[in-house]
């Protein structure tokens, strides 16, 4: 095991909330999902081999639309388009297209606030997660949280140094909605200055990409541009407390590109208490995770497909409101952030994304489960 006392410290914290871990197959790369559309569907995704829109532009019956996500898409070769009447997917795919698919919605999830004071004392999951001892060593000063969801802040409390609005609305970063500035409390909510509670990192800076909307909906354009341009803005995490159970090639690709930058997509496995995959969190690129509770057992509404990663706390969550003050929410949105905040410590004593297990990580159960096909633990 390795000697640093910080790095024994974040395995030890991540253990303690993998408790229900499902392990993988053992293939290296989980399967993707079905490309279905319903047939009312007329706003597609088309991957262009060429990484040029003007081919679509000239096909009869299909309108290339400008979206506030349009220049991290073409990053991927990737356009949103209209199909109008006369068209059909298999012309566009006769043409060249890479893949067609529907620019389906996903939605944030959550179960809604329940009252409570501004202390540190209502984080029942910083003793779970161990976030004392972390302290001790590191608190993620200079590490750059995103949180891809419906906007942050404004709130005195946390430490926003960018952001987008990728919806089309009113083009500010800042929430509509309330779901992402308490799941950036969560992870990055300032320590020692008099103001609610505590971030598990309360030191790392949050960069926010609005991708949904005040009803906690947003398309899949939006979203994968908010991850690839939470990537180029150097994010080391990206938070993604949103989900489905459609898959996107364009979502998938849009992980990739931000893993290849060095970011880890943090994402919320789904509240269905289902054994069926949810994306993204099924990508491999993902770290996949379910919810608990105060008793560390898994929470009764949490997905347990095979591609969930590891647990973290995931119910009766203190953290900020929009507009300021704070509050308890339930919900397996608030399980990815606090795995999330324990990332950007981990990273300082551990620069690979990836630590070998060294049989069950040299720690007791549970930390055997967190390791994954191949001998890593993820």
């Amino acid at each position: 095991m390795n000697a640093n006392p910080f790095t024994r410290t974040a395995l030890v914290a991540v253990a303690m909330i993998a408790v229900g871990v499902a392990l993988s197959s053992g293939e290296s790369v989980r399967p993707d999902a079905p490309l279905t559309a319903p047939d009312s569907a007329r706003e597609y995704i088309v991957h262009w081999p060429t990484g040029s829109a003007s081919a679509l532009a000239d096909m009869d019956g299909v309108r290339v639309l400008s979206t506030p996500g349009s220049d991290e898409l073409a990053k991927l070769g990737a356009f949103v388009v209209r199909v109008e009447d006369g068209a059909t997917i298999d012309a566009i795919l006769a043409a060249g297209a890479e893949y067609v698919e529907p620019n389906a919605t996903l939605t944030s999830q959550d179960f809604g606030p329940t009252a409570a004071d501004p202390l540190i004392g209502e984080q029942w999951y910083h003793a779970v997660v161990g976030s004392a001892a972390a302290w001790r060593v590191a608190k993620g000063a200079g590490v750059r949280v995103a949180v891809v969801d419906s906007g942050v802040g404004p709130h005195p409390d946390l430490s926003v140094v960018g952001g987008h609005d990728f919806t089309g609305g009113d083009g500010q970063w800042t929430d509509v909605a309330g779901h992402g500035t308490h799941v950036a409390g969560i992870c990055c909510a300032r320590g020692d200055n008099g103001i609610g509670g505590s971030g598990i990192a309360p030191r790392a800076d949050v960069l926010s990409a609005r991708v949904l909307g005040a009803d906690g909906m947003g398309t899949i354009d939006g979203i994968a541009a908010g991850i690839i341009w939470s990537a180029d803005q150097g994010a080391r995490v990206i938070n993604l407390s949103v989900g489905g159970p459609t898959g996107s090639r364009a979502l998938q690709e849009a992980l990739a590109y931000a893993a290849e930058r060095g970011a880890l997509p943090v994402c919320a496995a789904g509240n269905d208490s289902s054994t069926r995959p949810g994306y993204p969190a099924s990508y491999a690129d993902c770290l996949s995770v379910g919810a608990s509770g105060k008793n560390d057992v898994l929470a009764v509404f949490s997905n347990r497909h095979a591609s969930v990663d590891i647990t973290a706390p995931g119910m009766t969550i203190f953290s900020t409101c929009r507009g300021g003050g704070s509050a308890s929410w339930t919900g397996p949105a608030w399980r990815p952030p606090s795995s999330a905040g324990l990332r950007p410590w981990w990273r300082r004593s551990a620069p690979s994304p990836r630590r070998p297990c060294r049989g069950g990580c040299g720690l007791p159960p549970p930390c055997g489960p967190l390791c994954r096909a191949g001998g890593v633990l993820t």
